[in-house]
């Protein structure tokens, strides 16, 4: 049976892989490409396969196969131009094989300003994106998961506003201790409409491979494919320092303008037995630097 699992396995990988070049039209709802996890930025988001927490369900819905605590997470993010973003998450483990999460993320910013043909000041206007997120994800043998998220997303720029539904599906396979394959598909849904005029939403492929060596460090690679986009590759690690403080970097490669190519770091500390704090930076060009800060909490 377990041979037969992977070999399934392996040809949605490859599948997954083979639908990447297919083509659309601008894609709306962007927003959802942002990495809410600070641990996720500092690691190139690389959250596919490596070691994870409830805030990788973003990236792939199987990875809370390491799930086994209740979970609470929440993050807060400053980007240039006044953008900031806020997370939050909960994680809650039915069993030994099956896990539900509930989350939410929220991107906004103030005081853009109106202006008329002319030029003249109208005043101000804001703009927000949200999407609010269930998953679930079952553990077979010990070894694979599989997982969805069903999702809401939302855009509202001034008084207009569109909305849409969306799913995501991921697999993950744990082959040993040490090498962790995973693989899925993001963004599944109907166009999302606003000014009368609707758009795809960002559908993505995705597959990442992570090594674990025990005490010492984490290594882990992902390459992802958004429909009419560049493909992205990603690179990540983190080093074990010490038993409560783990220094990340990351690397991330894309012709698109839309991610800067380029180094991400951070660092995780253990604050007390069950609360994690993590810190991440990640230049972004002539738009400037952010700092994403995670808060995550076991019990």
């Amino acid at each position: 049976k377990m041979k037969k699992i992977l070999y399934y396995f392996l040809i949605f990988l490859f599948c997954s892989q083979v639908v990447i070049f297919a083509e659309t039209t601008t894609n709306s709802a962007v927003f959802l490409r942002i990495h809410s996890s600070a641990r996720t930025a500092a690691i190139g988001g690389t959250g596919n396969a490596i070691f994870g927490d409830v805030s990788n369900t973003e990236i792939n819905p199987a990875n809370m196969y390491w799930i086994t605590n209740k979970q609470l997470f929440f993050s807060h993010n400053e980007w240039f131009e006044g953008i900031r973003s806020e997370y939050f998450a909960y994680a809650l483990p039915l069993n030994n094989s099956v896990v539900i999460a509930l989350s939410g993320k929220i991107l906004s910013i103030d005081d853009i300003k109106r202006t008329d043909d002319s030029g003249n000041y109208l005043g101000d206007f804001g703009a927000r994106d949200s999407v609010y997120t269930f998953s679930v994800a079952k553990k077979f043998f010990n070894r694979l998961s599989i997982g969805m998220n069903l999702k809401t997303i939302e855009q509202k720029i001034d008084n207009e506003k569109g909305n849409s539904l969306a799913t995501d599906f991921g697999v993950l396979y744990n082959t040993t201790r040490f090498f962790t394959f995973a693989a899925g598909v993001r963004n599944i849904g109907g166009d999302l409409a606003i000014y009368e005029e609707g758009f795809p939403l960002p559908l993505t492929y995705t597959m990442g491979l992570s090594y674990y060596s025990q005490g010492k460090y984490h290594i882990a690679f992902d390459t992802e494919k958004e429909i009419n986009c560049e493909p992205v590759f990603r690179f990540g690690m983190e080093y074990f320092v010490m038993e409560r403080l783990d220094i990340r970097a990351g690397y991330i490669y894309t012709k698109e303008d839309y991610e800067t190519s380029g180094i991400s770091l951070g660092f995780g500390i253990n604050l007390q037995y069950r609360l994690f704090l993590d810190y991440a930076y990640v230049p972004f060009g002539d738009l400037g630097d952010t700092h994403r800060i995670s808060l995550k909490y076991n019990f």
